[in-house]
This record gives C-alpha cells, structure tokens and sequence, in this order.
C-alpha cells in the first residue's frame, strides 16, 4: 500500500509538470538532482523530474574530515540536515570539519596527500567519477601523493 502511495505521488508529480517539462533539463537522467531546493539548481523547477523524485529529493550526504591526520566520515540518511552533520561529525573523530553537505542523490569522494596536507573532495554521478575527481582537485592543490580515504553513494 506504502508503495501504491509513493507511485500515486511521483506519477502526480510527472503529469502536473506540464508535456516536455518533466524531463527538459539538459541533464535529466544522470543520476543527479538539478532542481532548485534539494538539487544543485543548475535546471528549473520540475525539469529533472527523474533525478528528484521522491526517493532522491530527500537524501542527505555529508563528509566531515579531520584537520590534521587521515580521519574522515562519510554518512548518507533520509533524515534531518543536522542529525546528518552529527553524525557524520562524531563518525570522523577527533579535530573535523564539515567539508560538504549535498541534498541530493550522488556519491562523494573525498581524497588526501597524507605527506603535504592537501586534500580535494567531488561529486559525481558515478562512484569512479567521484574518486578520480577528489584525487584531480587533491592534485590540483598540490598533493603529491593523493589517494581516496573514502568515497559512498547515497543514490
């Protein structure tokens, strides 16, 4: 029934949204929510209609990162921005800082040179794309030895 439910809703969604407008963002489809409010705003409201539906509208990553060592936390939930932060906070240890929040369906990774500090963090649709992304921005930074500490998809 909870189902049935969950179905009714996104089918509501994609019939108000107008012909052609559920899915006339450039970018429907990969995986990524570009809608304003829990997506990257980079597409109008009700144009990414596959990537924002009702199971990925409301997912919450969060990467929290030590300042000084190789400590790092990452944690996906369908609950509270804040619960989320907390969690991910306690998870890292001792010395963090909040790198990222995304409201939206992606993976995260997250990459550092453990003998000069440098550090780079992405999103990407795919777990691949995400780790190679940290490690190009950690490298980017100056890292001479970067590597991924962590990397999840919350999708």
């Amino acid at each position: 029934m909870r189902y049935t439910a969950i179905l009714a809703l996104a089918l509501a969604s994609l019939w108000s949204s107008g012909p052609g407008k559920a899915q006339s963002c450039a970018s429907a489809g990969d995986g990524i929510c570009d809608e304003p409010g829990y997506g990257t705003g980079h597409c109008a409201a009700d144009t990414d209609t596959l990537d924002c539906g009702i199971e990925f509208a409301k997912r919450i990553g969060v990467l929290a990162t030590s300042n000084a060592g190789d400590g790092s936390a990452l944690f996906w939930t369908s609950g509270s921005i804040a619960d989320a932060q907390l969690q991910a906070l306690s998870e890292c240890g001792v010395d963090c800082t909040l790198r990222v929040t995304l409201t939206f369906a992606s993976c995260i990774g997250y990459a550092r040179s453990k003998g000069d500090g440098s550090w780079g963090w992405a999103y990407a649709p795919t777990l691949g794309e995400a780790e190679s992304s940290a490690v190009s921005w950690c490298q980017e930074y100056g890292g001479q030895t970067c590597r991924v500490l962590t990397s999840q998809c919350g999708g």
